[in-house]
C-alpha cells in the first residue's frame, strides 16, 4: 500500500481551504483501490476525499495485482464554486521483487566474461525502461568480479 502524498497530488485555490477542494472519482482504478483512511472508495459507495486528507496521508491506494506495472484514475476537483475537471492520475507500480533468469557460464584460466543480458535476464516490463543495480552477496571462489565503467 502507497501513501499518496501531496508532492504527487496538489491542488490549491488562494480563496480555499485544504478541507474545501473535493476531489470526486469518476473512473476508479483497475488494477487497485483507492482507501481514504481505512475505507475503500467503491462505485456504490463514497467516491470522495479532499486535499486534507491528501495532505494528512490518508489517501492511499493498494495494488491488487501482481503482474500489473501501471494503473490510473480519473478525477475533477472543485472548490464548490469552480471545477477542474477530466484529470487522470497516473500510477506507476513496483514489485516488490523482481523475477530473474541466470544463465550458468565457464571461463577459461586467465579469460574474462561479460555479465551480458543473454546471462542475466530481468523479466519484467518495468525494467524496459528503468536502471536496475544488480549487488554482490557472495563473490566468486576462484577469481573476481570487475565493474567496466
Amino acid at each position: 500500500m502507497t501513501v499518496i502524498e501531496k508532492r504527487h497530488l496538489l491542488v490549491t485555490h488562494s480563496d480555499s481551504s485544504e478541507q474545501d477542494l473535493e476531489f470526486l472519482v469518476l473512473v476508479l482504478p483497475k488494477e487497485g483501490s483507492l482507501l481514504v483512511g481505512n475505507e475503500k472508495l467503491t462505485a456504490d459507495g463514497e467516491m470522495t476525499f479532499t486535499q486534507a486528507d491528501i495532505n494528512n496521508g490518508n489517501l492511499k491506494y493498494k495494488p491488487e495485482t501482481m503482474t500489473a506495472t501501471s494503473d490510473q484514475f480519473v478525477f475533477e476537483v472543485s472548490n464548490g464554486l469552480e471545477a477542474l475537471r477530466g484529470l487522470e492520475f497516473l500510477i506507476n507500480i513496483v514489485p516488490y521483487s523482481l523475477s530473474m533468469s541466470v544463465q550458468n557460464f565457464t571461463v577459461i584460466e586467465g579469460g574474462q566474461k561479460a555479465l551480458s543480458t543473454q546471462i542475466i535476464t530481468v523479466d519484467t516490463k518495468l525494467s524496459q525502461n528503468q536502471s536496475l543495480v544488480f549487488s554482490v552477496k557472495h563473490p566468486p571462489t576462484f577469481g573476481r568480479i570487475e565493474a567496466d565503467n
